[in-house]
C-alpha cells in the first residue's frame, strides 16, 4: 500500500533517485520508506522481441535521512524486463499490444509483509510502477 513515490533526483536521462514510502500491513508499526536508484537500459532487440529493463537497488542518500516517522528499509538488487508480445491473432492492434512482464526481486525478511501484499493484490504499488513505466516508454519510443 503505497503512501508516495517520487523522483528525488535525475541523475542522469536513465538514473533516478526514487523514494517510496508504504503504509505497513500491521495496523501496529511504522510505515516503511525506501531510497532507491533506479536504472533503466536502453530498449533492445532479444530472440525478435523488443525488451525493456529497468533494476534498481536501495542506496544511501544524505540529502533524505531516515526519519523518526518510518523504518528505513533496503531493497537488494531487483528490477523488471518487459518483453513486447505480438498482436494476437483476433485482430489487435499495434497500439493495443499486450506485454510480459518478468520481475525479479530479492527481499530480506523486513520488505517480505510488503512483497505479500503484493503476491496477494491487496497493494497498489506494482500497479503504480507499471503505470509510470509504460508512460515512460510510451514517450521515450
Amino acid at each position: 500500500m503505497c503512501k508516495h513515490i517520487r523522483v528525488v533526483r535525475d541523475i542522469t536521462p536513465d538514473n533516478h533517485l526514487i523514494h517510496l514510502a508504504m503504509k505497513s500491513p500491521q495496523p501496529d508499526k511504522r510505515p516503511k520508506d525506501f531510497v532507491l536508484l533506479a536504472s533503466e537500459r536502453p530498449r533492445m532487440e532479444y530472440d525478435g522481441y523488443q525488451l525493456n529493463a529497468v533494476a534498481y537497488r536501495s542506496v544511501l542518500y544524505k540529502d533524505l535521512p531516515e526519519l523518526d516517522s518510518y523504518d528505513r528499509s533496503h531493497v537488494i538488487s531487483s528490477g523488471y524486463i518487459l518483453r513486447d508480445c505480438p498482436p494476437d491473432d483476433e485482430g489487435e492492434s499495434e497500439d493495443q499490444m499486450s506485454c510480459e512482464v518478468t520481475y525479479i526481486h530479492q527481499v530480506g525478511s523486513s520488505v517480505m509483509p510488503f512483497m505479500a501484499e503484493e503476491f496477494l493484490g491487496t497493494s497498489d504499488l506494482i500497479q503504480k510502477l507499471f503505470s509510470s513505466l509504460c508512460n515512460y516508454l510510451s514517450q521515450s519510443t
